[in-house]
């Protein structure tokens, strides 16, 4: 599989900084 990780972690990311 492997449609879109870069839109995973970007995801992650952001909701990281959110969650700050």
């Amino acid at each position: 599989r492997g449609d879109i990780p870069l839109m995973e972690a970007r995801t992650r990311t952001l909701l990281a900084l959110l969650n700050q």
